[in-house]
């Protein structure tokens, strides 16, 4: 499994992000084969010059700070560039509100990916604003002191002023986790189910995701009590020596 990440960051909560997903990616075993930052202002042979080694993974990570609701132009035109591509999209914002306010700002960039790539996921987070910001809310509120919007504006900076947490970081490592590996980890609903069984590959879907399938020869039991809703168990670590794979711990994932 293969990753690319280019990263569009203007105050550094994308790039701190960035770096959270990366590590947790490369813990697990993926290779990063292109990374890169792009400027807000990279000019068309920039930005194609970036796609194209961008393009050499299976999957692309593209981060992208929020302009105004969605990206800046740079990163809608690399988007427009991943013909073919697997993409997962993380960004931040000054605004924490909700998943239905994220989503609206992801609809928004992934109309410009290209018509034949993929959307693997995304995932968003709240990011700090620079004093400057902070400055232009007091200086509204101060002409206008009753004005309950300059009002909002001003108590969210306070809000966002210590985000991306670590929490943030963590949740946007694990969507980017899911979405390139296919895996579920830390959302098991049933015991885990110990299987002696000695398999050395865990096979998957084109799609990544893991299937069910009892063959002996593969590494994927069904699970009765789950299996008439669509779960699978899947296998942690492997050894490529068969000895070193008894017992196995298997964990209930979504199918």
């Amino acid at each position: 499994m293969t990753c690319s990440l280019v990263v569009n960051s203007k105050s550094g909560n994308t790039r701190m992000v960035s770096g959270a997903i990366k590590r947790a990616l490369q813990a697990a075993g993926v290779e990063f084969v292109h990374a890169a930052a792009l400027s807000d202002d990279a000019d068309a042979d920039q930005v194609a010059l970036e796609a194209q080694g961008a393009c050499a993974a299976d999957t692309v990570l593209v981060g992208f700070w929020c302009d105004k609701g969605a990206c800046t132009p740079s990163v809608a035109t690399l988007l427009s560039a991943l013909h073919g591509k697997r993409v997962f999209l993380f960004g931040t914002c000054g605004f924490g509100a909700d998943q239905s306010y994220y989503q609206q700002i992801i609809d928004r960039v992934t109309s410009n990916l290209a018509g034949d790539a993929e959307l693997a996921g995304w995932a968003m987070c709240q990011g700090k604003m620079g004093p400057a910001v902070k400055q232009r809310y007091e200086a509204m509120l101060e002409q206008e002191p009753e004005n309950a919007r300059y009002k909002m504006l001003l108590d969210n900076w306070v809000a966002a002023k210590d985000h991306p947490t670590k929490e943030d970081l963590d949740n946007m490592a694990e969507a980017a986790k899911k979405a390139v590996l296919g895996e579920y980890e830390g959302h098991i609903k049933w015991p885990s189910l110990r299987v002696e069984l000695a398999m050395n590959f865990v096979p998957r879907r084109p799609g990544g995701r893991l299937f069910i399938d009892g063959r002996p020869d593969r590494s994927m039991v069904p699970c009765p009590d789950a299996s008439k809703v669509g779960r699978a168990f899947r296998m942690g670590r492997l050894s490529k020596n068969a000895s070193r794979n008894l017992p196995l711990e298997w964990d209930v994932v979504s199918r």
